[in-house]
């Protein structure tokens, strides 16, 4: 691992090492800073396709990496072949989102919940969420400050 505290930063290699992943680069020890959806992907995220009907969104992405199970001719960047992507993007993105602590754990104080909502205990409900009526929040899960979650849904 590269980079500072705050914005941890991985090669390449590292990566398709950690996952078994066969990868498919010019550069191995191109930095990867972050992981993030194909649509929110930006230079020195990893990202995720599995399905060739994103190609397009991919090719006008600007992530630095790209996991799949597919090899795709032509792309300009770096690709990390697995037979599970998400299960392995799910590992990479525990690199830069590591779990919660025992001190994130909870309700904030400025959120507003529904009396109806049901909260696992270990899970983690940010400043001014609001939960709707019957919401289930599963074990460990995160809601985000801001986040609502309407009526009637499950997270986690």
């Amino acid at each position: 691992m590269e980079g500072s505290l705050l914005k941890p930063a991985f090669q390449l290699k590292d990566l398709a090492s950690r996952v078994e992943g066969d990868l498919k680069a010019v550069d191995f020890t191109v930095a990867i800073t972050g992981a993030a959806p194909l649509a929110e992907a930006k230079d020195g995220d990893i990202t995720l396709i599995d399905d060739p009907k994103y190609l397009e969104i991919l090719h006008s992405s600007a992530a630095s990496a790209v996991v799949s199970s597919t090899w795709f001719e032509g792309l300009a960047i770096p690709q990390i072949l697995v037979p599970k992507p998400h299960e392995a993007f799910a590992s990479i993105c525990s690199l830069f989102r590591p779990a919660m602590t025992q001190s994130e754990r909870g309700v904030h104080r400025f959120a507003s919940l529904h009396p109806s909502a049901q909260i696992a205990p270990d899970c983690s409900i940010g400043a001014f969420a609001s939960l709707g009526a019957d919401c289930v929040i599963g074990a460990g899960a995160r809601v985000g400050r801001g986040v609502t979650v309407m009526p009637g849904c499950w997270v986690g």
